[in-house]
């Protein structure tokens, strides 16, 4: 219905603007033609529909900020600037290994930001524990995408040495439904093998997703091709959109569960996400 409505809005507008321009290459009057009749007939009620039009606008606001909020997130996902090689081996904020572009001059700057921050955090408990523990990543969101591209980052091929399991859990997450949808060639089947490192890291990874989440959809595991039908699991839970996963307890259930963990009934949501 949103692709039709702005199909329709798109065609009108290019066509006001065709028949505007074509009246003043010509030197037509704009009484004399039906087109100009026309335009002139609906100028007279625009401001009219302008204030009932910004009243539903700001009516539905809180409901379009998720929308609003995924663009964002998909546009500062692929967010880039041209830099040298030479100005960014002293920067922090970029990893210049996994940065670089085929024409090796573009870096997506706030994604290798965030990605470069997650792997010294796995760097930082790798250090610090000596034992081997267990290692689950939950995610959420766009954070999805963060977590599966840092797990299939060739540079992490320490994990398995260094944690006895490693498990991902992803609530409500983009991958297939609209990265893999829209941009296949970045991110491809899983059976491809441009995903190998992350299939040969985890131990498990569970999907975890709402009926009406209008962004986190079932993820496409390509089970029929492998056998990762009990490595690889789809949770459907109740239709309560796509936010506040972390406090749901049917979501939170699912988590213990697969975990292995039991908490206290007394025990609050923010209890158990310090615990997870």
């Amino acid at each position: 219905a949103l692709q039709f409505a702005a199909a329709i809005s798109t065609l009108m507008g290019v066509s006001m603007v065709a028949i505007i321009g074509i009246m003043q290459f010509s030197g037509e009057r704009y009484e004399d033609i039906w087109g100009g009749k026309s335009l002139a007939e609906a100028n007279k009620y625009s401001a009219m529909a302008m204030a009932p039009l910004g009243l539903v606008v700001f009516m539905l606001f809180p409901h379009l900020r998720p929308a609003l909020d995924i663009i964002l997130d998909v546009i500062n996902h692929f967010f880039f600037r041209a830099t040298r090689v030479a100005d960014a081996i002293d920067d922090d904020e970029f990893d210049i290994t996994e940065a670089t572009l085929e024409s090796g001059s573009l870096y997506f700057a706030r994604r290798d930001a965030v990605h470069l921050r997650i792997k010294k955090t796995l760097a930082f408990f790798r250090d610090e524990l000596e034992s081997r523990p267990n290692l689950t990543i939950i995610s959420h969101s766009q954070g999805t995408m963060i977590a599966i591209e840092a797990l299939n980052d060739p540079e992490l091929s320490w994990l398995n040495s260094s944690f006895s399991r490693v498990r991902l859990i992803t609530m409500g997450s983009p991958f297939t439904h609209l990265y893999q949808h829209y941009f296949q060639h970045l991110y491809p089947s899983l059976d491809d093998e441009f995903w190998n490192p992350l299939h040969g890291r985890l131990d498990k990874w569970i999907n975890i997703f709402r009926r009406d989440d209008f962004v986190g959809t079932r993820i496409d595991f390509c089970v029929e091709h492998k056998n990762f039908l009990a490595k690889y699991v789809n949770y459907p839970v109740g239709m309560r959109g796509h936010l506040n996963y972390w406090n749901d307890r049917e979501v939170l259930d699912i988590v213990e569960a697969e975990l292995g963990i039991k908490y206290r009934k007394q025990e609050s949501p923010v209890e158990l996400r310090r615990a997870a």
